[in-house]
């Protein structure tokens, strides 16, 4: 399995777009992306080796709003907890811990 988030991963910060880079609008964000990890993501989940999830503060609204604009594929979010500002452990991590378990092999791509 292959954990996202978008921010710093999929859509590097910055405001400006370096060669091969292109611009996409989602609400009032300007988000910039590389056409070619958009082709290797979907050539990714369309092969099935590898299960592609979100886990990322944008919510369902990457799903919704950013994939399509980015040309990306739909693929699910791994479940996500609730956010609890007494838990001193970081919510992507409780996420990861609670929802992966038995052996299931993952890595995370987060900034």
């Amino acid at each position: 399995m292959l954990i996202l988030d978008l921010d710093g991963v999929i859509s590097p910060y910055g405001s400006e777009a370096k060669d091969g880079m292109a611009v996409a609008r989602v609400g009032g964000y300007r988000l910039l992306y590389r056409p070619d990890v958009i082709a290797g993501l979907n050539a990714l989940n369309k092969e099935g080796d590898v299960e592609l999830r979100w886990l990322t503060s944008w919510g369902s609204d990457v799903r919704t709003h950013v994939a399509p604009a980015l040309g990306l594929d739909d693929f699910p979010m791994l479940a996500e907890v609730e956010r609890n500002a007494t838990d001193r452990t970081w919510w992507k991590l409780r996420s990861v811990l609670l929802h992966l378990r038995g052996g299931t092999r993952f890595a995370r791509l987060d900034r």
